[in-house]
């Protein structure tokens, strides 16, 4: 790209350098003149024949030399360098917010795999990864049917978790359960369920009276970290 700069100030310099060589040669000019008519006069020429105001025209000159030189160089290199600064500041500003929502990106993921317990927007977690999961969750007796409460004589009842899978990829759930006040942790770990399948998950329960049982369920997808979470309950009574 080719830049044309009107510098005022170069042009003044080339005027008056113009101005200061056409003086200089009239009075070349003239100091021949004087020679010949002081040769003519039989003045010697050891005497001297630079007068004061021609040695003022002659400074002036050189001054004026290098004037135009600065002028002519100055300007030229201040506009390429703030040229060259408007160039780079705009380039900063341009890259500066994808590295803003990068580093913002990355300090959400590493707060989210370190468990740190910090309060993160759920708008801005849920563009980055989508939605949890859907899934259903039902406690059922041994013929399929749903319970909520359920009688028996004997002294074990069978059951089973059932865990459907309502999405198109593959979703894996971790499962707690509570017996009365009596809380096992992690019964279910990276439980895979295939699209559109249903796991049974076989149990048998022990017990006399009155007992409570309920399974909390979180599922997540494989390549992401938010989990969906469904409870379900029965009270089974032996008799």
């Amino acid at each position: 790209m080719e830049f044309n700069f009107d510098d005022k100030g170069a042009s003044d310099s080339k005027k008056r350098l113009e101005e200061a060589k056409a003086r200089l040669l009239e009075e070349k000019r003239r100091f021949k003149e004087e020679m010949r008519a002081a040769k003519s006069q039989g003045i010697s020429h050891g005497d001297p024949v630079l007068k004061p105001w021609m040695i003022w025209d002659i400074s002036i000159f050189i001054v004026m030399i290098i004037l135009f030189s600065v002028a002519m160089y100055y300007p030229r290199s201040s506009v390429s360098d703030t040229i060259t600064s408007a160039i780079t500041t705009n380039t900063t500003q341009t890259t500066q917010p994808a590295s803003a929502i990068t580093g913002a990106s990355t300090l959400l993921l590493e707060n989210i795999s370190a468990g740190v317990t910090q309060k993160i927007n759920n708008d801005s977690l849920e563009e980055l990864e989508g939605p949890p999961p859907k899934f259903s969750l039902t406690l059922e007796d041994k013929d399929g049917i749903s319970i909520d409460e359920i009688k028996t004589d004997a002294d074990s009842l069978p059951y089973n978790v059932v865990i459907k899978n309502l999405e198109t990829k593959f979703i894996f759930c971790n499962g707690d359960r509570t017996t009365d006040s009596d809380v096992d942790e992690d019964v279910y770990q990276n439980l895979k369920v295939h699209p559109f399948e249903t796991e049974k998950l076989p149990n048998i329960l022990l017990g006399s009276g009155r007992v409570e049982i309920k399974y909390e369920i979180s599922c997540r997808f494989a390549e992401g970290t938010r989990y969906s979470k469904l409870a379900s309950e029965f009270d089974a009574i032996f008799g």
